[in-house]
């Protein structure tokens, strides 16, 4: 902007309007290239993943085939997606960074939506209590409550939660159900209150 502002200010007029012209081309390119699916939540999540794993040197695979209007609160959407995200993120961190890699599906079969997110990890995973994961992080009354949350949304869409690891990877595979018709219009009406 202050090259643009200071060919405006010394006359250059020509010049700042290419320097504008190139600029708005390169975002219009850079844009298409980071569209994932129709659905703007999980789109904009997507967005900000691929960035965050540019930065930190994270190979980020993605296929997902997501409608704009699927039934599930945008709210509860974004729980469903940023937790399992981040914590593949945070893990991989931890991977040497030509081992790094991260793996996120989401797709829609029929009234249900899938995620699958992998990623590899480099630590061991504390043994499940309850036959639950337990969180590593440090100050683990103040973590953890993610994949409770997710669980908790999971069921109320009559989906699952189920997290699962090896001596490299950590996968985490999430499902709900679309709601039905009705309830999806009474989402719709909510969240165009909520979100203008």
């Amino acid at each position: 902007m202050q090259v643009f502002s200071g060919l405006m200010q010394t006359d250059h007029v020509e010049d700042a309007m290419q320097l504008a012209e190139e600029l708005q081309s390169k975002f219009r390119q850079q844009k298409q290239r980071l569209y994932f699916c129709e659905n703007t939540v999980a789109n904009v999540i997507l967005q900000q993943t691929a960035e965050t794993c540019a930065k930190e040197h994270i190979a980020f695979k993605t296929d997902c085939a997501l409608a704009e209007n699927i039934g599930i609160r945008k709210v509860d959407l974004c729980s469903l997606l940023i937790n399992p995200l981040q914590n593949a993120i945070q893990a991989s961190e931890a991977v040497p960074e030509a081992e790094r890699e991260i793996s996120c599906t989401i797709w829609q079969d029929g009234e249900m939506v899938f995620l699958r997110i992998c990623n590899r990890k480099n630590h061991r995973i504390q043994q499940p209590k309850n036959g639950k994961c337990r969180t590593t992080k440090a100050e683990q009354g103040k973590h953890g409550f993610g994949i409770e949350i997710m669980e908790h949304i999971a069921n109320t869409y009559g989906g699952t939660a189920v997290a699962s690891y090896d001596d490299q990877f950590f996968h985490s595979h999430h499902s709900a159900k679309s709601a039905g018709r009705e309830q999806h219009r009474k989402i719709a009406e909510e969240e165009a209150v909520v979100c203008p």
